[in-house]
């Protein structure tokens, strides 16, 4: 099982595996005002979508899919 926190302070988010005790982080994604994961499956493949809000007042910021490689998204 895997949970990804968005950071909405610009910088990194994370995602974290269950390692059965803990969630430990796995893999740090860029962001820029963080507000949102979502995710989602197509045709058997995995995605997690984030919405990006704004950086430093700009608003018009991209977002991203990542879509899931065996190991990482």
């Amino acid at each position: 099982s895997y949970l990804a926190v968005a950071n909405f302070n610009n910088g990194s988010s994370v995602i974290y595996q269950w390692t059965g005790g803990v969630f430990a982080a796995v893999q740090a994604v860029s962001t820029q005002g963080a507000y949102d994961w979502e995710y989602f499956t197509i045709d058997g493949r995995h995605y997690l979508a984030g919405a990006n809000q704004q950086s430093a007042g700009n608003f018009s910021v991209n977002s991203a899919v990542f879509q899931w490689n065996g190991c990482r998204f």
